[in-house]
């Protein structure tokens, strides 16, 4: 009998939360991932594809398909381009390169993440001030302000403008 209920506790602490604040929480601490895959930095990056990879987990149902388009594609890039050796910028090119046939669904995908972001989370992912919300405010996970707004380029894609670059 104690085994059993281990078990249920186990299961149930293992379920993911699918809800607005989750996801926002989680968005917000991939904010930047655009210019992190610009910058090749591997001190944000890892971190911030792993808040992506969360945020797909913890999505609410009218934005899954399009959170978990971007983290997979996101996803897939960094762990290539972490996986070598080699010249970063190259394989990183060449990972792009590899998928450019996914782009437009990657962009849209982005895109339709960046409007749910905005208007659920008050976050801007993707443009100049990427970090900034719009009604001139910043945020960051559950409102704790932030200010970073670095300049993007649409999550390295080579796409502007699109949190999955578009």
């Amino acid at each position: 009998m104690a085994g059993l209920v281990v078990v249920v506790v186990l299961a149930r602490a293992r379920q993911v939360e699918r809800s607005v604040p989750a996801l926002c929480e989680q968005l917000a601490l991939a904010q930047d991932l655009d210019q992190s895959l610009t910058t090749l930095d591997p001190s944000t990056l890892g971190p911030q594809v792993a808040a992506l990879r969360r945020a797909a987990r913890v999505a609410p149902t009218e934005i899954r398909d399009a959170v978990a388009t971007v983290a997979d594609y996101v996803a897939e890039i960094a762990d290539e381009v972490d996986s070598t050796t080699d010249d970063r910028r190259q394989v990183l090119a060449d990972a792009l390169a590899a998928r450019q046939e996914a782009v437009d669904v990657v962009a849209a995908a982005g895109a339709d993440v960046d409007r749910w972001a905005q208007q659920n989370c008050g976050l801007t992912l993707s443009g100049p001030s990427a970090s900034a919300r719009t009604d001139g405010g910043a945020t960051g996970p559950a409102g704790d302000d932030r200010t970073s707004g670095a300049p993007t380029d649409g999550a390295g894609t080579g796409g502007s403008g699109g949190f999955g670059g578009g």
